[in-house]
């Protein structure tokens, strides 16, 4: 049992390193492509993914000298568990709720799968949900209904068969997720000496909350982002934090 606990973790932190790397993340966004929610979803995975995986797990093993019968338990309890969180079940809300306190759910893993950043950069646990509770990154308080399931740039039409899939993680531009700032840290962020530069999209109206009016920032309101997205050229290698 301490095996399969502790191989969860890095199970957990392999998948929330494959959301912050630019490169890793070129792979694992062939898994969050899938348009559906269902149990084929849970092998839709990157050849090189599966191998890096791989790769980590059986280091794993040899530094913690893990048994086989342990690491045979964690392998079966991670095949069970992926293909359930990734069917298209629908659970009775109250004992989703119960059940979701000790391993992961189709509802809370379907957010995971939102075409929405700060949707998809939550809910990382595989096997035991209390990692997501324990690391800040559990979010329950969205409407199944309208979650919309998979990434925007999937529905361009590119096509999902074998070859196009393959080729994913070497075609379009490095889309890392973005990565979600609190208002005080980017605060702390723009004190540094190399600040991001900030794009502000909203309107005047919208200048309210933590952050109000930023000095400094670039005003271009979102109808009128790609006319004007020229602006930004002279900024290209600062880092830009949008608004």
């Amino acid at each position: 049992m301490f095996t399969v606990i502790l191989f969860d973790f890095v199970t957990y932190g392999v998948h929330w390193w494959l959301h912050r790397s630019s490169v890793l993340w070129r792979l694992h966004k062939v898994h969050h492509s899938d348009l559906d929610f269902d149990v084929t979803t849970g092998i839709r995975f990157h050849t090189l993914e599966v191998l890096l995986s791989a790769g980590i797990r059986a280091a794993a093993v040899l530094l913690l000298g893990a048994s086989v019968v342990g690491v045979a338990a964690f392998e079966t309890a991670l095949l069970f568990s992926s293909q359930f969180q990734h069917s298209n079940l629908r659970l009775p809300e109250n004992i989703d709720r119960r059940i979701r306190w000790l391993t992961v759910t189709p509802s809370m893993h379907r957010i995971h799968h939102s075409e929405r950043p700060e949707e998809m950069n939550s809910n990382f646990s595989t096997i035991f949900s209390w990692w997501d509770r324990l690391l800040g990154s559990y979010r329950e308080t969205v409407r199944q209904e309208e979650i919309v399931v998979g990434l925007r740039e999937a529905r361009g039409g590119e096509g999902a068969g074998l070859l196009a899939l393959l080729r994913m993680p070497f075609t379009g531009a490095s889309a890392r997720l973005p990565r979600m700032l609190p208002a005080q840290q980017l605060r702390e962020e723009l004190s540094r000496p190399q600040p991001p530069l900030v794009l502000d999209v909203r309107n005047p109206d919208e200048f309210v909350g933590d952050l109000g009016h930023i000095e400094g920032a670039v005003p271009i309101p979102l109808p009128e982002l790609d006319a004007k997205l020229d602006q930004l050229t002279p900024h290209r290698q600062r880092r830009i934090v949008a608004v």
